[in-house]
């Protein structure tokens, strides 16, 4: 088994990486690591809500 990246690693990434799907990946394994999965979806429903006018579901 690989040895998994370290919270702040991970943090790094998130903040620094080279393209949007590694930041975005990264952030991810944090929520989930922190338990906040479901605050990370309603964020993702927010930004869909405001970029469709609302109409995000």
């Amino acid at each position: 088994m690989a040895n998994e990246p370290t919270d702040e690693q991970l943090a790094l990434v998130a903040r620094h990486g080279s393209g949007a799907i590694e930041r975005a990946l990264a952030t991810v394994q944090l929520a989930k690591r922190r338990g906040r999965e479901h605050e990370l979806c309603q964020l993702v429903e927010n930004v869909v809500d405001d970029d469709n006018g609302g109409i995000g579901k």
